[in-house]
This record gives structure tokens, C-alpha cells and sequence, in this order.
């Protein structure tokens, strides 16, 4: 069970350090069209702008940087690990992962999309982003850390 635990947090730690080696452009951009799209149909005039390196959202002439964070890849890589399962083949947890990533990749526009509306109605930023922020990010990590002990340690009294 600690072994298992151990490779889950190399694994955690690799998977963090590949998150910040990358710009994410691709995935930022798919994230700036979709929130685009759906604040388009909440009545906001939306624009994208690229400013060399700076990915920007225009919502209602205010300005809204596209930042790797904004993409939850952090949240996915940080997930990845504990979503692991030793028991299935690796096309199962190929499917896992893909489920995992589908999921946080839609909740997460729904998530962006949200906040930029909440702060064009004038919700302070740290009302409407940075809380939120904080609890989805406890919750999908230590919520899937514990699920994975607790099948870790289940795994191990039953071998």
C-alpha cells in the first residue's frame, strides 16, 4: 500500500513538473473559444486577441488573460495519479483518464465561462474566481487522494 502510494506521488510529482515545462497554447485557445461561445449566448460581446505570447478574452471591452492555469491541466495532472488503478488493464485506464480529462475539461468551461459573467456583472474577481478556485481544486485532489488510499489500503488487506 505506502509503495503504491509512493509511485502515485512520483508519478504526481513528474506529471507537475511536465505541466510547467508547457505553454498549454492549444488547450488555452480551445478554452478562450468555448467560454467565448458560451458567454456569446448570456448577452456578452466577446472578442480573442493574441498579444504575442498573452492570450486575452475581451468580455464587454474588459480584458481577461488566458493563463495555463485558467485550463485545468494542473487540476487533471494532479488528479491523474490517484484516478490510477492497479487492478484494471491499461486500456481501462486509458478510458479512466480520458473520462477524467473530458469532464474536467467541460466543467471547467462551464467554471470559466461563469466567472467571467459573474465579473461582468460586477462579482468581485476573488468572489467569483479565486474561491471557487481554491474549493474545486481541495476537493478534486484530496477527494480523489483518499479515494485512491482507500482502495489502496482495501487492495492490500484483500491480498
Amino acid at each position: 500500500m505506502i509503495r503504491r502510494f509512493l509511485v502515485r506521488l512520483v508519478a504526481l510529482a513528474l506529471l507537475l513538473a511536465a505541466y510547467f515545462s508547457l505553454d498549454w497554447v492549444l488547450l488555452r485557445r480551445l478554452l478562450r473559444s468555448c467560454a467565448a461561445f458560451t458567454l456569446r449566448r448570456l448577452g456578452h460581446c466577446t472578442a480573442s486577441v493574441d498579444n504575442g505570447s498573452e492570450l486575452l478574452l475581451v468580455v464587454d471591452s474588459e480584458p481577461y488573460a488566458m493563463t495555463a492555469n485558467c485550463t485545468y491541466a494542473d487540476l487533471f495532472l494532479a488528479v491523474a495519479p490517484f484516478c490510477w488503478r492497479a487492478e484494471l488493464r491499461p486500456a481501462g485506464n486509458l478510458r479512466r483518464l480520458v473520462a477524467l480529462a473530458l469532464a474536467i475539461f467541460f466543467g471547467n468551461v462551464v467554471r470559466t465561462s461563469l466567472t467571467l459573467h459573474l465579473t461582468a456583472k460586477g462579482v468581485p474577481w476573488a468572489l467569483a474566481h479565486t474561491v471557487p478556485d481554491k474549493l474545486i481544486h481541495t476537493a478534486a485532489v484530496g477527494g480523489s487522494a483518499i479515494v485512491a488510499v482507500r482502495g489502496d489500503w482495501e487492495a492490500a488487506a484483500d491480498g
